[in-house]
């Protein structure tokens, strides 16, 4: 068996038991009336040895237990890890310290969510990995915009308790200026449309897969075929979520709220290019230690 221990601040762990046999099934814990999603699978258990890979979870802690088995005398381990936290508590002052475990939270938190997205196992391993990377940053973009809107804060929110501070310092560093840049334009383009708009979470998570299945040409023409499939359907889904959930709406309005969802969409793509140029750059020149196997086969190896 499995056990599987969470952190909550001001409050007891939350413990929930599985199946070493079943992690792969595993997408779904429920914890304070919210659904999170995790797949266990991104922890990489080795059976044999039962180790965790820091690598793919760096907080992580695995703690095997021998003298706990059950009637299958499976061996029992525990599992202890921090949810993400969108408490905006420090600024970002020190990007050289601070810049890469924020990243590789943001990464896993996606990466997490993407496992319980079913239709992926439609693709191909080649190809599943494709569409990933793809759209990581753009959705990496919206999550963080989302949680600065959902939170209330008037700071651009990171993990970990960061926030982009909004006085930020005159500096001649060319990165940090193409970062200012970058901050400027997700908080007045995408923050400040989901503020307008109260945006709730089921229009988010409907846009972030509606981002995932979007522009798949270099998939190859079949999978393209499933992915416009899939891309069609959470449009569909999305317009239909919206059609009745603002019930007392004009259609006039209607129509107006769906095209400004979707103008989040193209703001997010827009930006998301900014970014992604300013971390090949920045992982190609190792900037505040950004340079690792999961940056370069994430941001350089494309451009081999």
């Amino acid at each position: 068996m499995l056990q599987l221990k969470f952190k909550q601040p001001d409050s007891a762990p939350l413990t929930l038991t599985y199946s070493l046999d079943h992690l792969s099934a595993l997408t779904e814990i429920e914890q304070t009336g919210k659904i999170l999603f995790y797949d266990f699978g991104l922890y990489e258990i080795d059976k044999s040895r039962m180790k965790v890979d820091r690598m793919a979870y760096p907080e992580a802690e695995l703690i095997v237990v021998h003298k706990k088995r059950d009637t299958r005398k499976q061996r029992r381990c525990l599992v202890t890890a921090n949810i993400v936290s969108w408490q905006g508590s420090k600024p970002l002052n020190d990007p050289e310290s601070s810049a890469k475990p924020s990243y590789c939270r943001l990464v896993l938190h996606y990466l997490e969510w993407l496992a319980a997205v079913e239709e992926l196992a439609t693709l191909d391993e080649k190809r599943r990995l494709k569409l990933t990377t793809k759209h990581m940053i753009a959705t990496i973009l919206l999550t963080i915009s989302f949680n600065t809107f959902k939170y209330g804060s008037v700071h651009l929110l990171l993990c970990n308790g960061f926030f982009f501070p909004q006085k930020r310092k005159q500096t001649t560093d060319r990165y940090r200026n193409e970062i200012e840049v970058i901050v400027n334009e997700l908080e007045r383009n995408v923050v400040n449309r989901l503020r307008e708009l109260k945006v709730c979470e089921e229009e988010y998570v409907l846009l972030k897969l509606v981002l995932l299945f979007s522009h798949s040409e270099s998939l190859g023409e079949k999978h393209t075929e499933t992915t416009r499939r899939l891309h069609g359907k959470y449009d569909q889904i999305l317009l239909h979520y919206v059609k009745h959930s603002q019930g007392n709406c004009s259609v006039e309005e209607l129509i107006d709220r769906i095209s400004s969802l979707f103008e989040l969409l193209t703001s997010l793509n827009s930006i998301s290019e900014m970014a992604e140029l300013c971390l090949v750059h920045i992982v190609a020149l190792d900037i505040a230690g950004m340079r690792g196997k999961l940056t370069f086969d994430l941001h350089l190896r494309q451009h081999q």
